[in-house]
């Protein structure tokens, strides 16, 4: 004998208790394929539509970071970290700072 149960919930809890548990998730999981690949400065500054020097200079004063570089001095990025990296807080940042 099979029965039904209907529960009733608002919009708010439906996206607490079920929606952003799965999307967290399934960003977590997303990422995780995503940091196997590795990226260098100029994928990074295309990935994000700025120039090079912008993650040059953002290297530089330490508000992003690489992996360890390698022998030869080239940078590299986890691509799953790579496109979180948000340039327009970055430069907010910098120029709150200048303030």
């Amino acid at each position: 004998m099979e029965s039904e149960i209907t529960y009733k919930i608002t919009d708010k809890e439906l996206k607490s208790a079920i929606i952003e548990p799965l999307r967290r998730e399934v960003i977590a999981e997303q990422k995780a394929k995503l940091n196997g690949k590795l990226i260098d400065v100029e994928t990074l500054a295309k990935i994000h539509d700025v120039h090079p020097d912008t993650v040059y200079n953002y290297l530089k004063s330490g508000d992003i970071v690489c992996e360890p570089r390698l022998p030869n001095g080239k940078y590299l990025f986890r691509l799953g970290n790579a496109i979180e990296i948000d340039f327009s807080q970055l430069r907010r940042n910098l120029k709150s700072s200048k303030k």
